[in-house]
């Protein structure tokens, strides 16, 4: 948000992986050691998910995690669609399987918020935006987890085009920050 210059924002991405960015003073803070990892990050117990036992974030909420947890309890599908589809149509497996993926992942974004300390966080992807019926368990799992009363939550817009906009916002993050400098470096 180019006008919010004196504010800070977590963006926390979800969908086959997930990640973090942390904004400053509408700067993009990369560490010199690269891109936040956080698929690691341990999620807790889990009921449905994780059948593989791993403990982290990302083999428990990515898409693939659902998928693998799906086919362990015995579900006939293929991809994150068709946990989609079979919650949409009623099965209680699927249902509480995006179910449990939106309070991990709500933890998950507490506990960075609780780290970082930001002014906005911002939830993108479609393990956010696939399934809006799961946000209100993402918002109580955050106010539930996080050690501050009260978050500014908000939800990416993007839709299908999440990664085109992010990748845009990555690359054109240098023009904003110092356009003379990133005309320089092209030259």
């Amino acid at each position: 948000n180019p006008s919010d210059k004196r504010s800070s924002f977590l963006y926390f991405y979800a969908r086959e992986m997930v990640g973090i960015a942390f904004s400053v003073d509408g700067a993009v803070h990369t560490p010199t050691a690269g891109p936040p990892v956080i698929g690691h990050f341990p999620t807790g117990a889990t009921t449905l998910l994780d059948p593989q036992h791993t403990g982290r974030l990302e083999p428990t909420a990515s898409d693939t995690g659902v998928v693998e947890a799906a086919l362990a309890l015995g579900l006939d599908v293929v991809d994150i669609e068709g946990v989609h589809a079979l919650a949409r149509g009623g099965d209680a497996t699927a249902r509480a399987l995006l179910e449990e993926r939106a309070t991990v992942l709500g933890r998950a974004v507490a506990l960075m918020a609780d780290i970082f300390n930001p002014d906005h966080i911002i939830l993108g992807g479609q393990a956010f935006t696939d399934n809006p019926s799961t946000l209100p368990l993402v918002a109580a799992a955050i106010r539930e987890t996080s050690v501050s009363p009260k978050r500014d939550v908000r939800v990416s817009h993007s839709g299908v085009t999440v990664q085109q906009q992010a990748a845009g916002a990555v690359s054109l993050d240098a023009v904003y920050t110092d356009p003379l400098e990133a005309l320089a470096a092209t030259a």
